[in-house]
C-alpha cells in the first residue's frame, strides 16, 4: 500500500532518526518542527531560520517535510534530524498522523510544531493524550481568495488545526483579528502573535560583478503573489525604461516571460528563476526598490529581508504587510491591482535617490528594532517554556 512512498513503506528511515535521536544525551529538549511543501519560499524560510536558531541553542530539532524538498537539504546542512514525508496528497493525512506518532513517541519528542494547514492537519490527528504540547502557526490565511468549494474546505481545516493545538501563532496581528472575525479562534483558546525575523545581513554594500537593478521583485510566482502585475507596472512607466529582476520561479513563469516579451519588456527584466535563499538575497540587494504586488501575504519574510538591506519597499496593502510598512515613512502602499498606485511609487522613489535613501535608512531601523530572528527564536523559546511548563529559572536547552 502506497502510505506516504517507499521511503516509509518498511520504516527505515523513521529508524534511523530513532537511532540518532537515542544516540543524543538525555534530557535535551527535542522539538519537532513539521512544514508542509518545504519549497523555497517565505514560510519555509521562515521555519528553517527557527530550527537554525533553536539549534545553536542546544535543542534537539527534527523538520518533517517534504520529500527531497529544499527544507529538508537545508534542515540536514544545519545539523537539524530530518522526517522526509509525502505531503503532496490529501489522502495521505490520516497516514501522516500514524508516522508522527510513531515518531514522537519513540524519539522522545517534547514538543510538536506545525506550520501551515498542511502540515497543521496530520498534527490535529494526534491522540490528544500522548501528553506532547502541539502548536500551529498560521503563516497567512490564504482561504478568502479560493474558489467557493475549495474555500469552505480550507478554512474547515484552519479551524480544525487552530482548535487542536495548544496553541496557535499567528504572524500577524491581521491575522489574529481574522481569525476572531471568522470564528476559527474561539475566546480562551491559547494564540500569540509572534512577528517573523530576519538576519541583518553580513555585507551591507552591493556586490561588484553583479548586474545592478532599479527594481526587485523576490517570491514564488504564483497567483497569489500576482506576479502578473509586474509587466503592467513597468509598462505604466513608460517612456521610463527603469531594469528589473525578477527572483524567483513557479507556475506563471512560462506565463511572465511571454508577456514580457510581448510587450518588449525583454531589455528592462532579468530573470533569475529559482534561487538558493543566500543567493537571492545577494541579487536583492543590487536593487534600489523592491514591488510586492501581492493579492494576500501573511508577514512576508521578503519584506523584512529587504527592510535589513535598506531597501524600501513598495507592496499592496494586505494581510500583515501594513505592520512591516509605515506609508510614506518607510515604503509605500496601495491597494491590490492599482497598477498607477505602485508605478506612482516606484516613480517617486526612482527619481528622488534622497527620499528613498531616507526611507531605507527608516526602514533599516524599524526592522533591527522589532523584526529579527532573534527577538523571534527568543518568542518561541518562551512559548515553548510556557506548555512545556518549564520554569523561567530552569534549564532548557542551553539558554
Amino acid at each position: 500500500m502506497d502510505i506516504v512512498g517507499s521511503e516509509f513503506q518498511d520504516d527505515r528511515s523513521l529508524t534511523h532518526g530513532l537511532q540518532h535521536a537515542a544516540a543524543r544525551r538525555s534530557g535535551t529538549p527535542h522539538i519537532l518542527q513539521i512544514v508542509g511543501s518545504g519549497a523555497i519560499g517565505g514560510g519555509t524560510v521562515a521555519v528553517l531560520g527557527l530550527v537554525q536558531g533553536l539549534l545553536r541553542q542546544g535543542f534537539e530539532v527534527t523538520l518533517a517535510s517534504e520529500r527531497d524538498s529544499y527544507a529538508v537539504h537545508e534542515a540536514r546542512r544545519f545539523g537539524a534530524r530530518v522526517l522526509e514525508l509525502d505531503f503532496s496528497r490529501r489522502r495521505t493525512t490520516v497516514a501522516l498522523a500514524r508516522i508522527l506518532n510513531r515518531y514522537i513517541k519513540k524519539s522522545e519528542v517534547w514538543l510538536a510544531h506545525a506550520h501551515g494547514a498542511r502540515a497543521g492537519l496530520p498534527l490535529s490527528l494526534l491522540p490528544a493524550t500522548r501528553g506532547v504540547p502541539t502548536v500551529y502557526t498560521v503563516h497567512g490565511f490564504h482561504y478568502p481568495a479560493k474558489p467557493a468549494g475549495v474555500r469552505h474546505l480550507a478554512r474547515a481545516a484552519e479551524r480544525i488545526c487552530i482548535a487542536r493545538s495548544a496553541a496557535t501563532v499567528f504572524v500577524s496581528q491581521y491575522d489574529r483579528d481574522m481569525a476572531f472575525a471568522h470564528r476559527l479562534l474561539e475566546p480562551g483558546h491559547g494564540h500569540y502573535v509572534i512577528y517573523n525575523g530576519a538576519a541583518a545581513p553580513v555585507h551591507h554594500e552591493r556586490r561588484t560583478g553583479l548586474p545592478r537593478f532599479d527594481v526587485a521583485f523576490l517570491g514564488r510566482l504564483q497567483a497569489v503573489k500576482n506576479p502578473m502585475a509586474l509587466a503592467d507596472v513597468l509598462l505604466a512607466l513608460r517612456p521610463a525604461s527603469p531594469t528589473m529582476a525578477i527572483i524567483g520561479g513557479g507556475t506563471l513563469e512560462p506565463a511572465l516571460r511571454e508577456r514580457v516579451a510581448a510587450v518588449g519588456l525583454q531589455e528592462q527584466v532579468t530573470f533569475f528563476g529559482d534561487q538558493p535563499h543566500a543567493e537571492g538575497l545577494k541579487l536583492l540587494r543590487q536593487a534600489r526598490v523592491m514591488l510586492l504586488p501581492s493579492l494576500s501575504e501573511g508577514l512576508p519574510i521578503s519584506v523584512i529581508e529587504a527592510m535589513h538591506m535598506g531597501i524600501p519597499t513598495i507592496a499592496s496593502r494586505v494581510g500583515g504587510v501594513p505592520e512591516l510598512i509605515e506609508h510614506g515613512r518607510t515604503g509605500y502602499l496601495t491597494t491590490v491591482g492599482d497598477i498607477d498606485g505602485y508605478a506612482i511609487g516606484l516613480q517617486t522613489l526612482l527619481y528622488d535617490r534622497d527620499l528613498c535613501a531616507r526611507l531605507g535608512a527608516r526602514a533599516k531601523q524599524r526592522a533591527r528594532s522589532d523584526f529579527t530572528v532573534e527577538r523571534n527564536i527568543a518568542e518561541h523559546i518562551a512559548l515553548y517554556r510556557r506548555l512545556l511548563r518549564v520554569p523561567a529559572d530552569a534549564s532548557f536547552g542551553f539558554v
